[in-house]
């Protein structure tokens, strides 16, 4: 390669033979050859730049000196060789990177390696140097990769595959999935559950269970069988229960059955057969057949009559006889005394009772001469009852005054005893009043027919009916004796339950 001169005014070139040695104002630079600077024209190496003035000899500078002659520079030495890869300029790949150049005149050859159509698929082999070995092959001959079972699961193991020839071969090793069997704890179907515990497994082979139902009371569900299927695959309970005992459609009213099987005995029975006697109103009912039968009453004796579950004495007259013959309501009890009148106020002597119409008197009024207080000994009067009468006057035992309707009929009557003969002075009798003259202060009367005592040393029974004059509205009974002055003079007579009522009464 040789240097071209600079522009301008050149000097020559000294002992060393600089080639283009700089002018004056300027510098060349020397260019070498391919092998670091041969001889140049001026006889010297190469020149660096030149100082300005020292060049030439003369202070003028020198002319431009002329263009040095071309050296050829061989690019390697003869005979010489390399691998492939390390030529810059061919950037060698795969196989080819293996290969040799040769130098040839100072040249290198080509590579002895050149890009093949394929790649071979031994390991590594990247014929087609393209620094992708083995494309397009299936396998790489030897190499080896798992093969079968996606997972090794239960029974099942993967096995191994050899590359040769480019193929797989076949899949050495490998424990595929087998049909299940429900008989085998092994998991032969590799589905991660042993076989015998599958959900296809309803139940144990060949073993027997109880039946679904009911075990309550008497009810017993049974046992069954569990069946294998034919390809072993799944089992299953038989739908036929050896033993069971179903409910019945209801409980009998025995004590403690419960036939329905539902935990509650007896269910729907008003009582338990054979179970005591129940109470009821004033009595009991006996059960039959789970149902009570009818209530038995049992009030005797002095409380005969049942009232509101309770037995009692009476709740009517109707149900008082003998020495007692009047229910009183307020405590439901057969007493001596009979009806009364609200308005009527006890007097002495008679014993008085409230009562829709008319009075009750119940007294042992003595009939006598001096109408002393002397009592009959206790139970020898009419009733038996206890009295509490006493004197009033010594001709006239009287009572109250009541409210009574004029035109109105009235009974009066009372028990009596007299020892002596029959005397008109002995006698009771109605006395009917306006209502100014009840029973002393004047206004009109009139005076019933009168009931005279007839002679019986036992209790006896009278009595009177009379209609009220239609002018009077008060009435009141008197008992008189001996007015007449007749035998005994009222001497050892007596009374006893007197009454005046718009109703018949009787003893």
């Amino acid at each position: 390669m040789s240097a071209g001169g600079g522009s301008g005014n050149t000097a020559t070139g000294g002992s060393e033979g600089l080639a283009g040695a700089g002018g004056a104002s300027g510098t060349t630079t020397g260019g070498s050859g391919p092998l670091g600077g041969g001889p140049a024209s001026g006889g010297g190496n190469a020149g660096s730049t030149g100082s300005a003035g020292n060049a030439g000899g003369a202070g003028n500078a020198g002319s431009a000196g002329s263009a040095g002659s071309t050296v050829v520079v061989p690019d390697c030495v003869a005979g010489s060789t390399r691998l492939c890869m390390n030529d810059p300029d061919l950037h060698a790949l795969g196989n080819c990177r293996a290969g040799q150049e040769a130098c040839v005149a100072g040249h290198w050859g080509a590579c002895s390696v050149q890009p093949a159509a394929k790649d071979g698929c031994t390991i590594g082999d990247d014929a087609t140097c393209n620094g992708r070995p083995n494309e397009g092959c299936a396998c790489v001959d030897g190499a080896t990769q798992p093969c079968g079972p996606a997972a090794e699961t239960g029974i099942c193991k993967r096995g191994t595959q050899t590359c040769t020839g480019a193929a797989w071969g076949a899949c050495v090793g490998a424990v595929t999935t087998q049909p299940r069997d429900c008989t085998s704890s092994a998991d032969n179907d590799c589905n991660g559950t042993a076989d015998n515990l599958d959900a296809s497994c309803a139940c144990p082979a060949n073993t027997t269970g109880a039946c679904p139902g009911n075990n309550t009371g008497p009810c017993k569900s049974g046992t069954r069988t569990c069946v294998l299927a034919t390809n072993k695959g799944s089992t299953s309970w038989s739908t036929t229960c050896t033993g069971a005992v179903l409910p019945a459609a209801a409980d009998t009213c025995d004590s403690g059955n419960d036939a329905n099987c539902n935990g509650m005995p007896n269910e729907g029975c008003q009582c338990i057969n054979g179970s005591p006697p129940k109470a009821c109103a004033c009595g009991t009912q006996s059960c039959s057949n789970g149902k009570l039968g009818a209530c038995v009453v049992s009030c005797s004796g002095s409380t005969p009559v049942c009232l509101n579950s309770t037995c009692v004495g009476c709740t009517s007259d109707a149900n008082c006889t003998g020495a007692r013959p009047s229910c009183d309501l307020s405590t439901h009890t057969c007493v001596c005394r009979r009806k009364s009148v609200a308005n009527i106020l006890p007097t002495p002597g008679f014993d008085t009772m409230a009562q829709t119409v008319g009075i009750w008197i119940d007294a042992d009024t003595i009939l006598g001469t001096v109408w002393s207080d002397a009592r009959l000994a206790p139970g020898s009067d009419a009733d038996g009852c206890p009295e509490s009468g006493s004197v009033f006057g010594t001709v006239q035992a009287t009572s109250p005054c009541v409210a009574v309707t004029p035109g109105g009929l009235y009974h009066f009557g009372l028990k009596y005893k007299n020892a002596t003969a029959a005397d008109p002075g002995e006698n009771c009798q109605i006395i009917a009043y306006s209502d100014a003259g009840c029973p002393f202060s004047g206004g009109f009367s009139q005076m019933s027919p009168s009931l005279i005592l007839q002679p019986s040393t036992a209790w006896k029974s009278a009595s009177i009916s009379w209609t009220i004059p239609p002018t009077l509205n008060q009435a009141r009974v008197t008992c008189n004796y001996g007015i007449s002055g007749g035998p005994g003079s009222g001497v050892n007579s007596y009374i006893d339950q007197l009454y005046l009522n718009a109703s018949a009464d009787s003893f």
